[in-house]
């Protein structure tokens, strides 16, 4: 019944999606842009499904801060190295919300209690394993975005940003440690999407 009722909702996204963009295409008279529109509206509405329904699951299942603070982790990462996307935006949506609800539930309530994922030394190990991962594979970056050809910019910008999540997550270690955990996984998590590119389309 679930994933019947989430198959109904992909399709009124779709629909709401097109209906939208004839309307502005119309509007605008460029008719031969309106799947493009489509496409990018399907885009943003998924998105916002799959947030609204993370937070959701957060929210019944008590970890709504460690959810709220791995998408973000996740997302920012995702935004700089780009990574597979699975052709079915349900496989998307499933996994996505799976993933991520999943590592936040084991970090508060499995892990958190774990003294190993409180030593300095394991926020190295993620480190190293992280930025090897980038550096051994590159980022993967859709050809439709800006400077799509440029690795090295987007390397950088990469291991940046994953210097700065660890370094919170080094932060919250002793005091918030299913934060930090959290944070560490969705990093991980995000860069492993890089090793499997050639399956799948890139985002």
């Amino acid at each position: 019944m679930l994933i019947i009722s989430i198959k109904e909702g992909i399709i009124i996204i779709t629909k709401v999606a097109h209906y939208y963009s004839s309307y502005l295409c119309k509007k605008v008279n460029r008719e031969e842009e309106k799947e493009v529109i489509a496409y990018g509206i399907e885009i943003v509405l998924g998105a916002v499904l799959k947030i609204f329904t993370i937070v959701l699951l957060g929210f019944l299942l008590g970890i709504i801060c460690e959810v709220s603070i791995g998408l973000i982790a996740f997302s920012l990462l995702r935004v700089v190295s780009g990574g597979f996307h699975f052709q079915h935006f349900l496989l998307c949506y499933l996994t996505s919300i799976g993933g991520i609800s999943i590592i936040s539930y084991l970090s508060k309530y499995v892990l958190a209690d774990q003294d190993l994922f409180t030593l300095p030394l394991f926020q190295s190990f993620f480190f190293f394993i992280v930025t090897s991962i980038l550096v051994i594979f590159k980022p993967l970056i859709n050809s439709n975005r800006p400077y799509h050809n440029k690795q090295n910019l987007y390397l950088i910008l990469s291991i940046a940003v994953v210097s700065l999540l660890l370094s919170f997550a080094l932060f919250l270690q002793k005091t918030n440690p299913s934060l930090s955990i959290t944070i560490n996984l969705c990093v991980l998590a995000q860069s492993l999407s890089l090793i499997r590119r050639k399956k799948y389309n890139v985002s």
